[in-house]
């Protein structure tokens, strides 16, 4: 199933070859492993001309990424690298918000998990622990839509 956002193809894959697709959906042409087992990003360049393969991306870091029973995972320290890079210029205000879970947390505030969302579904799942003054004292990141339309998980 493909759909369009924002002006960049979004198509849900299911099982192995999200890199591929990610990789398609991005204007990569070659989908074929280099000896290296990497595919051949040396020669993309971005909107401004410079080498994207000086600044990472979401496509870095597909090869950490696992599916399991029907879902894709990677592990606390990636999804929130992916998370950052995808939220960097979102406009959050125009994103549904949601509470998906609160409680008290132990250092005297509370520890609430945020689901943002759009049209196309969950977008960002975020979590946030204030302390006893309300003080924002951790925030990650739960669960992040890639542009190729996939959820990327928490690992488990």
């Amino acid at each position: 199933m493909a759909s369009r956002q924002g002006g960049t193809a979004v198509e849900q894959v299911e099982g192995e070859g999200i890199y591929e697709k990610a990789h398609a959906l991005d204007g990569v042409d070659e989908t074929t492993p280099t000896e290296s087992g990497m595919l051949g990003q040396d020669n993309i360049k971005t909107s401004y001309g410079k080498s994207s393969s000086k600044y990472k991306n979401t496509l870095d870091y597909l090869k950490e990424i696992k599916y399991k029973n029907g879902n894709y995972y990677a592990n606390k320290s990636i999804i929130d690298e992916i998370g950052q890079m995808e939220a960097k210029g979102e406009d959050f205000s125009i994103l549904n918000k949601k509470i998906m879970h609160s409680r008290a947390s132990t250092e005297g505030g509370t520890s609430i998990v945020y689901r943002y969302s759009d049209e196309y579904g969950t977008k960002y799942m975020i979590h946030e622990v204030t302390d006893a003054n309300g003080y924002i004292i951790h925030r990650d990141f739960d669960a992040v839509r890639i542009p190729s339309g996939q959820l990327i998980n928490k690992g488990k």
